[in-house]
C-alpha cells in the first residue's frame, strides 16, 4: 500500500470518527434537554408535595379543641359541668376507621315527616315532597376553574415583559462564584395602567377666493366628526361617561371628581357631563325606538316596569322627590337580543300602550300586573278593527275566536311561574318552616315540588335543543308532552289545598295567583324562546337599572330620566350582542355624528344595530 493509499485510508477513518463525534454530540443533547424535562418535572412535583403536606397540616390543625370549646360555650350554652366532659371527650377522641355510624344513619332515616297519599300531588314521590332546594356549597367548586387559577386569563391580554438577569452583578458582588444555570422563573400578574385624559387639538385651514368674500373653502380631513358640534368632550370622552353612568352605575358627580383627579386639574364639572348626557340621550332617541321596533317584531319577548325617583322641583314635597317608573321591554331569540326602556312619571295603562304601540302578534311574557292584560287587549281590539275594515266582518268574527290560540295575528300574554314560586317559597321560610308538620307546610311542599319538575323538564329539553338533537317543532311538542301534564295537576292540586286554607290568608293569596294565573303560564310552551319565567326581563333590570339606581338614588328630572332610559337601552343592548359598549357607544356618535345633516328617510340607521354591526368595525372606531 503505497503513501496515498495510506493517507486516503486515515482520511476517511478520520471522517467516520467526526460523523460518530457529531451523532454523540447530538445525543449528549438530546440527553441534556431530557435532563433538564425530567429535572423540572422532579422540581415541580417537589412543589405539589410541599403543597400537599401543608395541606394536610391545615387538615390536622383544624381539628381544634379550643375553638369547639369555645363554641359549644358561646353558642349552645352548655353548663360548666357538660363543657368539662365535653372538653375531656375532644381530647380522648380518636376516629375508628371501622365505625359507619350505621346506628345514627338508621335513627335519622325513622326521623320522616309522614304524610298521607291525599296530601301528596299526582306524579311526585314522598322524597320529591320532603326535599328541599341543596344549598350551594361555598369555596371551589370540583371542576371549576377559578380566576387564580385560570392561567389563560393572560392569554387575553397586551403583554409588557421585564427581564432580569443580574449574573454580572452577583459576580461583581462575589467574583469567587462559579455559577451555572439552573432555570427561568417567570410568573405573570395582572397589572392596572392608569387612565388619563388629553387635549385633542384639531387645526384646519380655512381658505377664501379673492373674488368671493361671502364663502369660506376648506376640507375636513377628520375621520371622526363630533356628536355634539363645537362641543367641550369628544365622542370618546362621552361614552366612557355615559356607559361607566349607566352601566357600572357610577353617578356623574363621582365621575367628575374621578376624571379631575385623573388629571389633577379641574377639567369638568358636573354640569357639563350633566348637559352632555341628556343632549346624547334626545339625539339617540329616534335610534332607541328603532330598537323597541324592532323587538316588537319578534315571535315573542318580555316586559316589566320598576320605580326610579326624580327630583321634585316644583311641588317641594317632604321626600324633595316624586316616583316614576322605568318601564322596558326585551328580547332573547335566536334572531334577536335586545332590551329597550323608557322612563314615564306614571304607571297606567296608558303608558303599557305607548310601549306596545305597532305591534301586531306575538307573546308578551311579564308579571299578572293588570295594565299588560288592559294594553294587550286595547291591541287586540285595534288589530280586530283593522281586520275587520281590511277582510270584513267575518275573518273579523274568526279572529276574535281564535285569538288566543294565536293562530292569526294578535297579541298573546304569558304569565310568570316565578312570581308564583317566590311567593309560595317566602311563606315556607317565614312560617312554616317553625311548622314543619303543619298541613300549610305539606301544601308549600307539594307546589314546590311540582315546580321544580317543570324546570326539570325545561333544562332537559332544552339542553337537547340547544345541541341540535331536537328541532324547533320537536322541541316545543316534546317539552308540551312532558310540561303540560304537570302544570295541570299544579292548578288541581293548588285548587284542592285552598279549601284547607281559608283562615291563613297570605297562603290563599299565593295559590289565587297560582290559580288565576294558570291559563297565561301554560301559554309559554307553545314557543321555543320562552321558558317558564320572566327572569331574563327582571336579569336585566338587576344588571343596570337597579345598580345604577341604588348608587345615584334619583335622576336631577325628567329628561334626565328620559335620556337615562335611552342610553341605557343602547349600552344593554349592545353587551346583550357580547359587543364592548363602550366602544360601541362611541362608534354610534361617530357614524350619526357624521350623518347629522343628512335627513332621517335618507339614512340606513338599521345597519348600526348591535345585532347586525360588524365586531371589527366597532372596535377599529375606538383608535380613529
Amino acid at each position: 500500500m503505497n503513501k496515498d493509499d495510506k493517507i486516503a485510508k486515515l482520511e476517511r477513518q478520520l471522517a467516520q470518527e467526526k460523523a460518530k463525534n457529531k451523532q454523540l454530540e447530538k445525543s449528549v443533547n438530546i440527553i441534556g434537554k431530557k435532563y433538564s424535562e425530567s429535572e423540572k418535572k422532579y422540581y415541580d412535583m417537589s412543589e405539589e408535595n410541599n403543597k400537599l403536606k401543608l395541606f394536610i397540616k391545615s387538615l390536622k390543625d383544624s381539628y381544634n379543641v379550643n375553638q369547639m370549646y369555645l363554641w359549644a360555650q358561646k353558642n349552645e350554652k352548655f353548663k360548666q359541668s357538660d363543657l368539662k366532659a365535653l372538653k375531656n371527650l375532644l381530647f380522648s377522641y380518636q376516629v375508628d376507621p371501622k365505625d359507619t355510624f350505621k346506628e345514627d344513619i338508621a335513627e335519622a332515616a325513622n326521623d320522616k315527616f309522614i304524610v298521607s297519599k291525599d296530601d301528596i300531588p299526582n306524579g311526585i314521590s314522598e322524597e320529591e315532597l320532603l326535599r328541599d332546594k341543596v344549598s350551594k356549597k361555598r369555596g371551589r367548586q370540583p371542576e371549576v376553574k377559578t380566576c387564580g387559577r385560570d392561567n389563560s386569563v393572560f392569554d387575553h391580554l397586551d403583554v409588557v415583559e421585564t427581564v432580569f438577569n443580574n449574573k454580572e452583578k452577583i459576580l461583581e458582588r462575589n467574583p469567587k462564584l462559579q455559577l451555572t444555570f439552573e432555570r427561568i422563573d417567570t410568573s405573570m400578574q395582572i397589572d392596572y395602567v392608569e387612565a388619563h385624559n388629553i387635549n385633542r387639538k384639531t387645526v384646519t385651514y380655512i381658505y377664501r377666493d379673492q373674488y368671493d368674500n361671502l364663502h369660506d373653502y376648506n376640507f375636513n380631513n377628520s375621520k371622526v366628526y363630533d356628536f355634539i358640534k363645537n362641543g367641550k368632550l369628544t365622542n370618546r370622552f362621552l361614552s366612557s361617561i355615559i356607559v361607566d353612568k349607566v352601566i357600572y352605575g357610577q353617578p356623574l358627580h363621582l365621575l367628575t371628581k374621578k376624571m379631575n383627579l385623573v388629571s389633577n386639574y379641574e377639567i369638568v364639572n358636573n354640569q357639563l357631563l350633566c348637559s352632555n348626557f341628556m343632549r346624547v340621550g334626545e339625539r339617540l332617541s329616534f335610534f332607541a325606538e328603532l330598537i323597541r321596533e324592532n323587538i316588537l317584531k319578534e315571535s315573542c319577548f318580555h316586559a316589566d316596569e320598576t320605580r326610579l325617583k326624580v327630583i321634585d322641583y316644583e311641588n317641594k314635597s317632604k321626600e324633595g322627590s316624586k316616583l316614576g317608573y322605568m318601564w322596558s321591554l326585551s328580547c332573547d331569540t335566536s334572531n334577536l337580543k335586545a332590551v329597550y326602556y323608557k322612563f314615564n312619571i306614571s304607571r297606567g295603562a296608558a303608558v303599557a300602550t305607548q310601549l306596545l304601540e305597532g305591534v301586531t302578534n306575538g307573546a308578551l311574557q311579564t308579571d299578572a300586573y293588570s295594565v299588560y292584560v288592559k294594553a294587550i287587549q286595547r291591541e287586540n281590539e285595534r288589530i280586530l278593527k283593522e281586520v275587520e275594515e281590511e277582510n270584513g266582518l267575518e275573518l273579523a268574527e274568526r279572529f276574535n275566536n281564535e285569538m288566543i290560540s294565536n293562530n292569526l295575528k294578535g297579541l298573546v300574554l304569558v304569565g310568570c311561574l316565578a312570581h308564583g314560586r317566590r311567593k309560595i317559597k317566602d311563606l315556607q321560610n317565614s312560617i312554616y318552616k317553625k311548622k314543619p308538620r303543619s298541613a300549610g307546610a305539606v301544601t308549600c311542599a307539594g307546589i314546590l315540588a311540582l315546580i321544580m319538575k317543570v324546570y326539570a323538564y325545561e333544562k332537559s329539553t332544552r339542553e337537547l335543543y340547544n345541541n341540535g338533537s331536537l328541532t324547533e317543532e320537536q322541541f316545543i311538542k316534546e317539552r308540551k308532552a312532558k310540561t303540560e301534564p304537570v302544570l295541570k295537576e299544579l292548578l288541581n292540586y293548588a285548587k284542592k289545598r285552598k279549601a284547607k286554607h281559608s283562615t291563613e290568608k297570605k297562603l290563599e293569596k299565593a295559590l289565587n295567583y297560582l290559580i288565576k294565573q294558570h291559563s297565561t303560564i301554560i301559554n309559554y310552551l307553545d314557543y321555543s324562546a320562552l321558558t317558564p319565567d320572566n327572569n331574563f326581563q327582571e336579569r336585566q333590570f338587576r344588571s343596570t337599572i337597579i345598580r345604577t339606581r341604588n348608587n345615584s338614588l334619583f335622576a336631577s328630572n325628567e329628561n334626565g330620566a328620559k335620556a337615562w332610559a335611552i342610553n341605557t337601552t343602547i349600552a344593554q343592548s349592545a353587551i346583550l350582542n357580547n359587543i364592548n359598549p363602550t366602544r360601541y357607544f362611541k362608534y354610534i356618535l361617530d357614524e350619526i355624528g357624521s350623518n347629522l345633516d343628512t335627513p332621517a328617510n335618507k339614512m340606513d340607521y338599521e345597519k348600526l344595530l348591535p345585532w347586525k354591526v360588524d365586531y371589527k368595525t366597532v372596535e377599529d372606531s375606538w383608535s380613529r
